[in-house]
């Protein structure tokens, strides 16, 4: 637990921020939608954030983000590593599979998707460079969570519990959760929630994740984006599985040696 009470200005500004970030081009009602903060309260937050420069309205008089919000993420270099170096990996890994791929990081209460191969898929399912993948919805949030220690799953749940996500997070009890990852255990992969891929893509689109272990630490996940109505479930599993698992025995190494040269520059 922190030893500090939230800023709950700070918390609320972050949201609004993050909310037109994701949204792309936002109304305040859309911004209200997707955090649950009072309208009067997000208008404050956005005239605060236009006044630092991170917020902008646009011809129709939707917030949009600026290119200040950029120097934001100058500090986190690991996910353009981990891109870099496995971008020959999952390039290869598609042209076999002939799906794309994604490797997500753990980044606070979501999963940080990494793109290697999407741009090379006979698919469309746009997400942006940097989209954080919800923990308990998608493929690479719960193949992570189901294999973390018990000290670092509590910390990701307690976060969940105290930080909005935009809505993205399903009503969960303790027991629901605790069931829904020794499921995931038990298969040896996860699979994005029926609700999410309804939400997201219209249901045409699902996922298949394992994790990528160095012992008992896990240190992500990667993912196989498929067609609903091309690859079901038993499909998948026979004819894939095993490949990812090779794909993501491959990507151990690479992560690490992204992790060793992020911590020494």
């Amino acid at each position: 637990m922190p030893s500090y009470n939230s800023v709950i200005a700070l918390v609320r500004g972050v949201e609004v921020l993050k909310a037109v970030n994701q949204l792309g081009e936002a109304s305040v009602g859309a911004i209200h939608g997707a955090t649950g903060i009072n309208k009067p309260t997000v208008v404050r937050m956005l005239e605060t954030l236009i006044a630092e420069g991170y917020i902008a309205k646009d011809a129709d008089g939707l917030y949009v983000t600026t290119g200040k919000t950029l120097l934001l993420s100058q500090g986190y270099d690991l996910h353009r590593r981990v891109a870099a170096l496995a971008e020959p990996l999952l390039t290869e890994a598609q042209s076999k599979l002939g799906w794309p791929l994604d490797i997500g990081l753990r980044d606070q209460d979501a999963m940080l998707v990494v793109q290697g191969s999407r741009h090379r898929a006979p698919m469309f399912f746009a997400r942006k460079p940097g989209f954080r993948a919800p923990m308990l919805q998608t493929s690479l949030g719960r193949a992570y969570l189901a294999h973390c220690d018990e000290a670092e799953k509590n910390d990701i749940l307690q976060r969940l519990g105290e930080v909005s996500s935009l809505g993205y997070e399903p009503d969960m009890n303790h027991q629901d959760i605790a069931a829904l990852l020794a499921d995931v255990r038990s298969k040896g992969f996860a699979v994005m929630d029926d609700a999410y891929s309804q939400r997201e893509c219209g249901g045409n689109f699902w996922a298949m994740a394992v994790p990528v272990l160095n012992g008992s630490k896990v240190l992500g996940a990667v993912n196989l984006m498929m067609v609903r109505h091309a690859v079901d479930l038993s499909t998948a599993a026979d004819k894939y599985l095993d490949e990812l698992r090779s794909i993501s025995t491959a990507l151990k190494p690479i992560l690490l040696e992204a992790r060793v040269r992020t911590s020494i520059e």
